[in-house]
């Protein structure tokens, strides 16, 4: 079979598969794998044979493979030669490791019983950790051999051990990831991860467990990293560990006790031991903190044997059925490798039994969870909302606390709690949750309180999800930030201020566009070319038309807009795309937009009511046609009203050289009185139309025009009204005798003449004056009709 390894870019050394790092410092992280070749036919001497490939750094802080006989270090430009290195303040590693392997640092001393070193090969750069046991101490070499086994990757492999120089020793692999202790100091872990903590740790256990071997000093600090993407971990530090060829075994050996069973007070010890340790961890893990930190040993040992462990800090329940099946106190009942097998697996029917020491109080359960305290029972009520809501309405758990956890305090409280009014169930919960864990962190209906999570919430309420409008509205009724803010969260407390505050300001400018819209509303309007306003909206519209939204519906966009101003920009793009409608048409919306567009909560209140303005716009382009098409219509009656008396006159008046008549002259007087009329409507309509401007001319043209024939017609039936008084046939026979008999009378011949030419001078006088009335009338008759016929024209080429 094929031996591959990784060939260095640098020095063409070949590497293992899995080394990461050549001797020479160059990475061999994207260096394909390759098949090892084959040995060259050794021609040198042995001793150049055996020469070293390379010079290690003597250096701790460097410790680089350099090329064979240089002189200072390519890597820190420091000499080469071990002398002048400073050294290392530790124990010198003993003859078996000596010519081999050089100490580049000692760890801190954890016990009494081995020194431990950081040393480095000299020949291939690989660095391990040397183990030296103090004088006297012999390890179990038996235990070191199956450990040299391959027990799998979650132990620190024994590369070497045996004795050297009087002391015993062991040479382990080196893993650079850290401590899980390290790990846990950053506060409690994601389940996530304890979960990968658990199943390397579990791994580790029953590959030991399997040989026999009892751990026996499982801690953080003995759990190595050698991976944190995904977790893998490794067991050290096996120094205590021991055979077991029975179920049980007895031990005086020293122990950590934060993390040792309580059997191992009794000496009495066996893989259910190991157990308990993984407990202590995940506990430590999930909680953030070990129950025992700042009590001294003998308060521990105390606590182990008179109490079980308290569980109430962690978070979820799984791992609470987990530290409490490992820390059973009973060794026979406390779970093993099985159990934590199905626990990994998901088995939802695992469960922990109950620890004999707290069976006098039966416990408040909900399914599996269950809770002995009234912390435990916050924190039950919590993961369980909706049941916990009618437990606590129906008396059940009031009950619980009276007859089986006896605190008349907590009592007293919920009683309180629910006599107070204005609270729904889901406020009286929260209240009693409070009472029962002050610290409890904030939660709301099952859900988590924190600034991200309520605008997550609120985003989804935007998005119009019942679920999320309906936690929002719960929120602000029972006035849930405003306890929390009241039980030391200062945060939430300025998110119900703010959140507050900016319900205030939408109301204030919702009334302000209230009022804008109803002063629009009652203005006049131009209705078919008049002003008018409308009787309906004086009389009886309702002055709040534009019904303001109940918070709840606002809840979500107000705590969006205060925290996100690219979703303001967002709705303020909005409005503005729909002001493209609405603009010339909806007058009280362009106010209020230019009043409220420049705060965030004007934009929140203007995108509210954009869909009512562009309503409003349509029904206004829709009267506005329809006032415009009666404009039309008022306009067209007169143009034809005033065509039809236009046509009237055209046809009385004559043609050619015809003469009036004085019916015609008559008939024409009465047309051009109805034509003045027709003028004077047609002035009366006032539009601001271009057709109407149009016309509008014509008439004033028609009016002057016809008012000077009508003059000229008028002198003419003047003429004729004097002319039928005195030349009429009987009046000139009377006036002739008249003028015989004063010529018979005067006997003179002279006087008849005068007379005579007196008489015709005035009949020839009211013929001049008739005469030149009707070539008058005649000649703005024809003016007349030029402009008549011109405005005939223009009505018919408007029709077409």
């Amino acid at each position: 079979m094929p031996e591959y390894v990784r060939v260095c870019p640098v020095c063409e050394t070949e590497n293992p598969p899995e080394r990461t790092r050549c001797a020479c410092g160059a990475s061999l992280a994207g260096v394909d794998f390759s098949i090892r070749r084959a040995a060259a036919p050794v021609t040198a001497t042995p001793a150049e044979h055996d020469a070293p490939a390379g010079i290690v750094c003597p250096h701790a802080d460097c410790a680089q493979l350099n090329p064979p006989g240089a002189a200072q270090c390519v890597y820190c430009n420091r000499s080469l030669r071990e002398e002048e290195a400073p050294a290392v303040d530790a124990r010198p590693l003993p003859p078996a490791l000596r010519e081999r392997f050089r100490v580049v640092e000692a760890f801190p001393a954890t016990g009494s019983e081995a020194d431990i070193l950081l040393v480095v090969d000299k020949r291939t750069g690989d660095k391990a950790v040397a183990k030296l046991y103090r004088k006297g101490i012999q390890p179990d070499f038996r235990l070191l051999a199956i450990l040299t086994q391959a027990v799998g990757h979650t132990v620190v492999r024994v590369l070497d051990h045996g004795v050297s120089d009087g002391g015993a020793y062991e040479l382990l692999e080196y893993i650079p990831g850290g401590t899980l202790e390290a790990l846990m100091e950053g506060g409690p872990l994601p389940k996530d991860d304890i979960k990968a903590v658990v199943r390397e740790i579990a791994d580790a256990l029953a590959g030991i467990h399997a040989h026999g071997i009892l751990h026996r000093d499982l801690k953080p600090e003995n759990v190595l990293v050698r991976a944190s993407r995904p977790l893998r971990l490794a067991l050290t530090d096996f120094g205590i560990a021991s055979l077991s060829d029975a179920t049980q075994h007895f031990t005086s050996a020293a122990r950590t006790t934060k993390y040792a069973a309580p059997e191992v007070l009794t000496g009495v010890l066996d893989s259910k031991s190991d157990w308990w340790s993984l407990g202590m961890i995940v506990l430590e893990a999930a909680s953030g903190k070990h129950p025992f930190d700042g009590l001294s040993e003998q308060v521990m040992n105390h606590q182990l044997a008179t109490r079980p462990i308290d569980v109430r800090g962690v978070y979820d329940d799984g791992l609470r059925v987990l530290c409490r099946g490992l820390l059973l106190r009973d060794p026979a009942r406390r779970f093993g490798s099985a159990e934590v097998a199905r626990w990994l697996a998901g088995d939802a029917t695992l469960a922990a039994p109950e620890d004999r020491e707290v069976a006098n109080v039966r416990p408040y359960r909900f399914g599996t969870t269950e809770a002995t305290s009234a912390p435990e029972l916050a924190l039950a009520l919590v993961k369980h909302w909706h049941e916990a809501r009618r437990d606590l309405a129906r008396g059940h758990i009031a009950r619980w606390l009276e007859n089986e956890l006896h605190d008349h305090n907590l009592l007293r409280a919920l009683q309180d709690i629910q006599d107070a009014r204005g609270l729904g169930e889901d406020g009286k919960l929260l209240r009693f949750l409070l009472a029962a864990e002050p610290d409890l962190p904030p939660v709301w209906r099952g859900r988590p309180v924190t600034q991200d999570s309520v605008i997550a919430m609120a985003r989804d309420a935007t998005k119009g999800e019942a679920d999320a409008v309906e936690w929002l509205d719960t929120l602000v009724r029972d006035d849930v930030l405003a306890s929390y803010a009241a039980a030391g969260h200062d945060a939430l407390g300025a998110i119900a201020q703010r959140w507050g505050e900016a319900w205030d300001s939408f109301a204030v400018a919702w009334h302000d566009a209230q009022r804008t819209e109803e002063t629009s509303r009652r203005e006049p309007r131009d209705v078919g070319g008049g002003s008018v306003a409308s009787f309906d909206d004086l009389v009886y519209a309702s002055p709040h038309r534009l019904a303001m939204p109940e918070r709840c519906h606002v809840n979500g966009a107000l705590l969006v807009a205060l925290h996100d101003d690219g979703y303001v920009e967002a709705l303020r793009g909005q409005i503005a795309a729909g002001l493209a409608k609405v603009t010339g048409y909806c007058r009280w919306f362009e106010t209020v937009w230019r009043k409220a567009g420049g705060d965030r909560v004007g934009v929140l209140v203007c995108h509210a009511l954009l869909a009512v303005a562009q309503e409003d716009a349509a029904l206004e382009v829709k009267r506005q046609a329809a006032s415009e098409q009666a404009r039309a219509g008022m306009r067209d009656e007169a143009r034809a009203e005033l065509g039809g008396v236009v046509q009237a006159i055209l046809e009385l008046s004559p043609t050619g050289n015809e003469d009036l008549s004085r019916e015609q002259v008559s008939e024409l007087l009465d047309q051009f009185t109805t034509l003045d009329g027709a003028c004077v409507r047609v002035a009366r309509l006032n539009l601001a139309d271009v057709q109407y401007e149009d016309l509008r001319k014509h008439a004033e043209k028609l009016a002057t025009f016809g008012a000077a024939a009508q003059r000229a017609l008028a002198r003419i039936e003047e003429v004729h009204g004097i002319d039928a008084i005195f030349l009429t046939p009987q009046r000139l026979a009377i006036g002739g005798v008249i003028v015989l008999a004063i010529v018979m009378l005067s006997r003179a011949p002279v006087a008849l003449v005068v007379v005579l030419t007196a008489l015709a001078l005035a009949v020839g006088y009211r013929w001049l004056r008739g005469f030149n009335a009707t070539e008058d009338a005649l000649k703005r008759l024809r003016v007349f009709g030029l402009h008549a016929r011109t405005f005939l024209r223009s009505g018919q080429q408007e029709r077409s």
